[in-house]
């Protein structure tokens, strides 16, 4: 972490609001993407709601983090966001059929590319819950395996058996609808 960033991070610590702010700025995009893709094909609204809320609890726990500690304050506040993705799967399971990329990822995309975007939206949809966790850390946010075990609280060996189990899933899914 750069000093500028680490100076920043304790003086949001230590509550000052626009060092919050900018920090917040800063892993907005990082936890709305996960949380849109972990709650892939959901309400749009809900996405929103358990982003911000994630948002919320990160600001209200950041007293907790330690800056010196061997975390990253990214790391962490993908946890939380997992953490309460998590949660809304199994309060919510039902999944809605609204498979549109985000509207800033819309804008470029050709058919083709939308059609695809929507076999894999679908196919990651149709993953179970702990499986999804694990392949959107990994993929989407390049977490290693200690840290996806960590964030989840599960084994390292559990972590590798669903990212596999979900490799394939995806991998007969997507290739179904080639056929």
């Amino acid at each position: 972490m750069r000093s500028d960033e680490r100076q920043e991070l304790i003086d949001a610590i230590a509550g000052q609001a626009q060092a919050r702010e900018r920090l917040i700025e800063r892993h907005a995009p990082a936890v709305y993407g996960l949380v849109s893709r972990m709650l892939v094909g959901r309400d749009p609204s809900a996405i929103d709601d358990v982003a911000q809320d994630s948002l919320l609890r990160t600001l209200t726990a950041l007293h907790r983090f330690d800056p010196d500690g061997p975390a990253k304050v990214s790391s962490w506040m993908l946890t939380i966001a997992t953490r309460r993705c998590i949660d809304e799967l199994r309060r919510r399971p039902h999944v809605a059929l609204d498979f549109d990329p985000p509207a800033e990822e819309r804008l470029e995309r050709s058919v083709e590319n939308r059609q695809r975007y929507r076999q894999v939206a679908r196919a990651l949809a149709d993953l179970p819950d702990d499986q999804r966790a694990v392949l959107v850390l990994r993929v989407y946010f390049d977490e290693d395996t200690e840290s996806i075990a960590k964030t989840l609280g599960i084994a390292k060996g559990t972590v590798k058996s669903r990212l596999s189990r979900a490799r394939e899933s995806l991998r007969q899914s997507l290739d179904e609808v080639e056929r």
